[in-house]
């Protein structure tokens, strides 16, 4: 009875990608599925053995570590697309969904090779759309070869769809965003606003040597060019002009791939009133110092840092580009703003920095926002639903919570 529930085998091409499948593994497993995953091995210093750790012990899926190379390697893809079609052959599921621009090249040129039944590319963002030249045109066509080996892309945003669609990477026909879109939703009792002023905020404070009194722009994130953190740092010193103990909050650490350049990186190390902290496991506190958080970047799928700060009542600003337009509500839960208007950008944080009522509406406004479209529960009840309606109309068997629990039963 055990053989008959159905196996799904996502695949990710780094390991830090797999927090976009923690808690997400565990449900469909308890809902009636078989669940196994191909990516890059754990690595200490990523924090990502935690991650792999939770995704066992936690959600009980299979694990199977495959190196792959994030960057184009021919002699290296040839390799890790035989292997991961051989691990295919063997678990012969019913579902591949694979997301990463190499995982999804690769994931799908194999689930097509065996040819899997059903075949799914999440597509988590769009890298081409800030690239020129030889790389685009290799990334262009990577996608493109992604998107016709599957039989559906899932895309995480309405606007990461339109800009899919528009590149001519596929039909309409073909991408799906289901509800609001999001990788894996938000953790509502994890993102809660506490007390401003509770003892845990305080300590945190007082370690980071942010005083009580001071006002805080954030930002969670790769400190990359991407992420737009040179304009940030040259907004934060206008806005600290006019801002008395203005502070602004580094979550992330650099990326050598998307170097935020010399000059930046100086003030950023130089600056008294700039935190960077580096690589934070878990980012959910730092969210609670912040009066109002910053995300200047360029291009996203369905950025998961803005729906955080909104779930702990913070407002955003951003800009109005694939992604973030969809996860900021413009003047109700934050405020977006054309790319490269730094002045528009200054301004809004202003806005917010000078009047504590408008926090807290919009932030109030935000975490409703995010309660009713991006919760885990919903969001991972659109894709069990998603994935059932598929199983149904090639008259695959069906994910069966019954014979799930009769499967551990006999394990145990």
């Amino acid at each position: 009875m055990a053989d008959a529930l159905p196996r799904i085998v996502y695949i990710t091409t780094n390991a830090m990608s797999l927090r976009f499948l923690a808690g997400q593994i565990g449900y469909m497993r308890e809902r009636g599925f078989r669940v196994s995953v191909v990516a890059s091995p754990p690595c200490e210093k990523e924090g990502t053995v935690d991650v792999y750790r939770q995704l066992i012990d936690c959600d009980g899926a299979e694990m199977i570590s495959e190196v792959m190379s994030r960057e184009m390697d021919p002699w290296k893809d040839c390799q890790s697309l035989a292997r991961i079609t051989r691990h295919l052959r063997r678990l012969s599921p019913s579902i591949v969904n694979a997301g990463t621009p190499k995982a999804g090249l690769l994931g799908m040129l194999a689930a097509r090779i065996v040819n899997t039944p059903i075949r799914l590319y999440t597509l988590r963002g769009l890298r081409l759309e800030t690239c020129a030249g030889v790389k685009r045109r290799i990334l262009w066509g990577a996608e493109r070869a992604a998107s016709c080996c599957a039989h559906r892309v899932i895309c995480v945003s309405h606007s990461l769809r339109d800009a899919y669609v528009a590149e001519g990477l596929t039909g309409p026909e073909k991408t799906v965003t289901l509800g609001q879109g999001a990788s894996n939703g938000i953790d509502l009792e994890r993102y809660t606003r506490k007390m401003k002023r509770s003892p845990e905020v305080d300590r945190l404070r007082e370690k980071l040597g942010i005083p009580l009194d001071a006002l805080v722009i954030g930002f969670v994130g790769r400190i990359t060019g991407d992420k737009g953190i040179s304009e940030l740092v040259a907004a934060f010193r206008r806005c600290e002009e006019s801002v008395p103990k203005l502070f602004l909050l580094l979550v992330g650490d650099y990326e050598s791939n998307d170097s935020v350049g010399n000059e930046v990186r100086r003030i950023i190390e130089s600056h008294q009133r700039i935190v960077k902290t580096g690589f934070v496991p878990d980012s959910s506190s730092y969210y609670h110092l912040m009066d109002v958080f910053a995300f200047p970047s360029r291009r996203e799928g369905m950025p998961n840092a803005p729906l955080e700060a909104a779930a702990c009542e913070v407002p955003v600003v951003g800009y109005r580009v694939t992604g973030v337009r969809d996860a900021v509500v413009d003047d109700k839960t934050g405020t977006l703003v054309s790319p490269d208007m730094t002045d528009e950008f200054q301004e809004a944080l202003l806005r917010y920095l000078s009047d504590a009522s408008l926090r807290r509406s919009h932030g109030l406004a935000g975490r409703q926002w995010v309660r009713e479209h991006f919760s885990q529960s919903l969001v991972w009840e659109n894709l069990f639903q998603y994935y059932r309606t598929l199983l149904r109309e090639r008259g695959l068997p069906l994910p069966s919570r019954r014979q799930a629990d009769e499967r551990e039963l006999a394990a145990a």
